[in-house]
């Protein structure tokens, strides 16, 4: 990719690179000219192996890059990956792609500034990318600003009576970036956490950043954002200066002696973090699979967010099926399953993946039939059973020891009944 030439392109890539007999996915690489653009391209190139590649190149701001990719890309697929370039694919994706039949998945990544996160990378099924397309635009125009792609997929999965769903990756996001680059993806993290536990996720972040020159240009876009944005600003006065912070950042940095950096990221710079740090950069791996058994109102999606923190790739069904198991491919990809689904087949699931652990939240109104059976079925193994009470304060505490793995310093996740305007950290 050239980085020499910083007009609007939409291009093609000449190639197909699909397996035989795969199928059909096409990638959608977006870059403003990160440092990590070139090594990015390659290796979503190599691991998601689409038959087709399309590539926007400096389309800024975000808003115009999303409504221009909804209005002139034509996808003839079952899926559509779409990857910023700040995010460094380094697993197979195929063997999940060819077997998932989920309407929207975002990844989670190793991030260098809030650690497990998810961003930079998501899988979404054609239906989905169409109705995106297809949607007119929400009426939340401040939160439209300030998640332009975001805001879109949630309202779609919302309206179409869908899940988004989350997995682990082996993926690096925001490693080896340009200081004026994240000066400005950290004045835009400010402008996005300033409510609830996004404001506590990004004070407890910053906590751990160090001296070194990157969390300098991070924290200095942060501040940035918080003396120049009203907190009660609207979206035309935030859309300004998203607009304005690619003029801002490079002097912003500049000023404090940031020296910037040259060239861009190689292959050697993946190895040798991955050398320094060979546990904390991967995923995390489950040692057995985790299934929410609670009945819809009791807190399964609240349950689901929360075994992603702890490092549990879990999916989450709203509605129950008949399907055998067998019919849920993507079960094989992860560490357990959340909803009603998995509360109706309790059984099948313990019989299928042995060792398994089981959580039933509770409600007012949980049927006693439902109560007996999954008491009844562990009452000899009690250590497999947790019961969780969200509505008397059981949460993190009790979920974390139960899994055996550490108590997150995060408020418990509270999540609706059905999919909302969800949007990435």
């Amino acid at each position: 990719m050239n980085q020499a030439v910083h007009e609007e392109q939409i291009t093609v890539l000449p190639g197909n690179w699909a397996p035989p007999g795969s199928r059909p996915v096409e990638l959608v690489f977006r870059t403003v000219g990160e440092r990590t653009s070139n090594l990015a391209l390659d290796l979503a190139l190599r691991h998601v192996q689409p038959q087709r590649a399309h590539v926007i190149r400096n389309v800024k701001p975000f808003a115009r890059a999303v409504r221009r990719m909804l209005d002139e890309l034509d996808h003839s697929c079952s899926h559509v990956v779409f990857v910023d370039a700040d995010c460094l694919i380094l697993e197979d994706l195929r063997p999940f792609l060819d077997t998932n039949d989920l309407p929207c998945v975002d990844a989670y990544g190793h991030d260098r500034f809030r650690r497990r996160i998810h961003c930079g990378a998501r899988i979404s099924r054609i239906d989905v990318v169409r109705a995106m397309a297809a949607l007119p635009a929400p009426s939340d125009a401040r939160g439209v600003t300030l998640w332009p792609e975001g805001y879109r997929v949630g309202a779609v999965l919302r309206d179409l009576g869908l899940t988004w769903q989350y997995k682990d990756f082996h993926i690096l996001h925001d490693h080896f970036q340009r200081y004026r680059d994240l000066f400005a993806k950290y004045a835009l993290c400010q402008l996005r956490s300033r409510e609830g536990i996004r404001r506590h996720l990004l004070a407890e972040s910053m906590a751990r950043w160090g001296p070194e020159p990157e969390f300098t240009a991070a924290r200095l876009g942060v501040q940035h954002a918080a003396a120049t944005v009203h907190e009660r600003a609207g979206a035309e006065e935030i859309a300004r200066y998203l607009r304005d912070l690619p003029r801002i950042a490079p002097g912003e940095v500049a000023g404090q002696g940031l020296t910037e950096l040259d060239g861009e990221a190689e292959a050697e710079d993946v190895a040798a973090a991955l050398a320094a740090d060979p546990v904390g950069l991967a995923p995390p791996a489950a040692p057995f699979k985790v299934f929410g058994i609670g009945l819809p109102g009791t807190g399964t999606q609240s349950l689901n967010r929360a075994l992603h923190v702890l490092g549990f790739s879990a999916l989450h069904d709203a509605h129950p099926t008949a399907r055998p198991l067998e019919e849920f491919p993507a079960l094989r990809h992860y560490d357990g399953m959340t909803g009603a689904t998995a509360a109706a087949r309790v059984e099948e699931l313990d019989r299928a993946w042995p060792g398994s652990k089981f959580v039933r939240t509770v409600g007012s109104q949980d049927p006693p039939d439902h109560v007996r059976r999954t008491t009844a079925h562990f009452a000899a193994r009690p250590d497999d059973l947790l019961v969780l009470d969200l509505a008397r304060g059981h949460g993190y505490p009790e979920l974390a020891a139960f899994l055996g793995v550490p108590t997150p310093g995060q408020p418990f996740p509270h999540r609706p009944g059905r999919p909302t305007r969800e949007v990435p950290s």
